[in-house]
């Protein structure tokens, strides 16, 4: 996506006249489509991704606004309300496992032998 930005940018928009914006048609019509595409993707399988999903997609996004940056593209944040949801969803994973983990490793030092200490 953003290699095809990047093609517009430098091979395109050199053929317009200033006053068409092409590069900012394209990468407002690319972010649109893109947002259409994620959330989609979040609609159907939200509630089934693990915490490493939830951590692939959010970088993904931060990598993603990092490159239209980088090109100097102005499109607005990519799934603020979805990203909230997420990172609640990973907190909410991460607390349950935290948990479980420590109720396990309780349940089995009940299960040993109390060491004695000599006098």
């Amino acid at each position: 996506l953003v290699d095809e930005l990047t093609i517009v940018k430098d091979l395109v928009e050199p053929c317009f006249p200033p006053r068409y914006h092409i590069f900012d048609v394209f990468a407002e019509t690319y972010h649109a489509l893109t947002v259409e595409l994620v959330q989609k993707i979040l609609d159907a399988y939200a509630s089934s991704l693990s915490t490493k999903d939830i951590i692939d997609i959010v970088n993904w996004i931060r990598d993603y606004h990092s490159q239209l940056d980088s090109l100097a593209a102005e499109v607005s944040p990519i799934l603020t309300d979805d990203l909230d949801r997420l990172l609640q969803g990973y907190n909410f994973q991460t607390e349950t496992m935290m948990r479980n983990w420590s109720s396990r490793i309780l349940e089995e030092d009940l299960k040993m032998q109390p060491e004695s200490v000599p006098d």
